[in-house]
């Protein structure tokens, strides 16, 4: 019993590791990694969906490890999925997209490939620096985090020292609260990340397709911007339908 246990560990300790080096394979080296399934042709598009299902089951780790340690709300996790949807229906989007600039050559099946490995890295590597600054934001302020006084416990309320409403911009309160400097930085890491991976994408789609940069960062823009708005919508009637209002 205990070696089938120790085997098991062994086992999913060694599949998160292969994970990570793939990130950082996608994140560090676009290029060569891009060339690489080109050539070994056994990136079908299954195996990166895996992929992608365990990069969102370590986000999902990530955050119920927070989530315990600071008393937050479980209903983050409705919206924090946002990102999610946006990387997993991408490459179906950039692939329509890019079909309207007319450009040749491109295939669905490793459009879609490209955007799940580097959606997959991406997710990874955004919400770990995300929650690495809220961690050390809220550890600096524990005691302002523990006492506030948030109806529901959610990270946007306790970022903005109790005066945010639902998932509206955070304000500026009088409370006394002293957590929330890690918002600025948050959002410049959500924005320098999209940006990064978007070229990563693109870095992606040159190698194996041939498809011109400056096509993914239009296909990848307009995407966002189409699938971003349907998201939140849908995301938050959930969210309404399960907690009401704040």
């Amino acid at each position: 019993m205990r070696r089938s246990i120790q085997n098991f560990v062994g086992n999913e300790v060694s599949k998160r590791l292969k994970l990570l080096q793939t990130v950082m394979a996608i994140t560090f080296h676009p290029s060569a990694t891009a060339e690489r399934l080109a050539e070994e042709q056994a990136d079908d598009i299954w195996t990166c969906f895996r992929f992608f299902l365990s990069a969102v089951g370590i986000v999902l780790a990530i955050e119920a490890i927070f989530s315990l340690a600071f008393d937050t709300d479980f209903s983050d996790l409705i919206h924090h999925s946002f990102p999610v949807f946006v990387a997993l229906t991408g490459g179906v989007a950039v692939y329509a997209l890019l079909t309207l600039l007319f450009t040749r050559g491109v295939s669905l099946r490793v459009t879609v490939q490209s955007a799940l490995l580097v959606g997959g890295a991406a997710l990874i590597v955004m919400i770990t620096l995300i929650f690495g600054l809220l961690a050390a934001d809220f550890t600096m302020n524990f005691e302002s985090v523990r006492s506030s006084s948030c109806a529901h416990r959610t990270i946007m309320c306790l970022l903005s020292g109790n005066i945010q409403y639902d998932y509206e911009l955070i304000g500026s309160g009088g409370t006394i609260e002293t957590q929330g400097w890690s918002y600025g930085p948050i959002l410049i890491v959500i924005l320098l990340t999209t940006l990064y991976y978007t070229h990563v994408l693109s870095t992606f789609l040159k190698r194996r397709m041939r498809v011109a940069r400056w096509r993914t960062y239009v296909a990848s823009f307009i995407s966002v911007l189409v699938l971003s708005p349907a998201y939140l919508l849908l995301l938050n009637t959930i969210y309404w339908a399960l907690y009401g209002s704040v």
